[in-house]
């Protein structure tokens, strides 16, 4: 084990860099991050406790054959957002276009008239992974900040940021716990 990650020969050894982002990010890595964790209102790691977690270093070959897999895996999920990215652009081009053309003239009222728009809630409990209890995700302005053991929707819902992010706009067809800092629309 090496106890002072200062020691390790990180700058410009790209499979350095690589294998510790992975170690980093995993389950174990994280769990070393959270016992180092200090304060109550605001959690914090000093730099002397970050530098100071213990972690065991494989071999040069073995880093190699843990990365391999994984950098390709990387690859393939940057495509994939690529083309998630180029097919959400074609469907706003054409819901535009479509918009445009036939629906311009037809104004039909505000929002209110056609969808309850509410403010999700803070959950009582609050996890930050999956497991049999906190099965329901718990959806922010842009993602899923957490999980929880009981939904407050279980029906076909929109939600959109009420502070921070704005304009992003999730759909949810599934129990969710949608947070205090979303709006979520439903229609009857």
């Amino acid at each position: 084990a090496i106890k002072n990650l200062a020691l390790l020969k990180f700058h410009g050894d790209e499979l350095l860099s690589n294998w510790m982002n992975y170690y980093l990010q995993s389950k174990k890595g994280q769990s070393k991050i959270h016992q180092r964790l200090s304060g109550s209102t605001q959690q914090y790691i000093s730099l002397t406790d970050l530098r100071n977690i213990e972690i065991t270093l494989p071999n040069r070959d073995q880093m190699e054959l843990c990365i391999k897999p994984l950098r390709y895996l990387d690859d393939l999920i940057l495509k994939n957002n690529q083309i998630n990215d180029n097919l959400a652009t074609l469907k706003t081009s054409i819901f535009d276009k479509l918009f445009k053309n036939k629906m311009s003239s037809h104004l039909n009222g505000n929002l209110s008239n056609i969808t309850i728009i509410t403010s999700g809630k803070r959950p009582k409990k609050k996890f930050d992974n999956k497991s049999s209890v906190a099965k329901y995700p718990i959806v922010g302005a842009s993602k899923i900040m957490g999980y929880t053991d009981r939904y407050l929707y279980n029906e076909s819902i929109l939600t959109t940021g009420r502070v921070g992010t704005h304009g992003v706009i999730q759909r949810f067809r599934k129990p969710v716990w949608v947070s205090d800092n979303s709006f979520v629309f439903k229609t009857e």
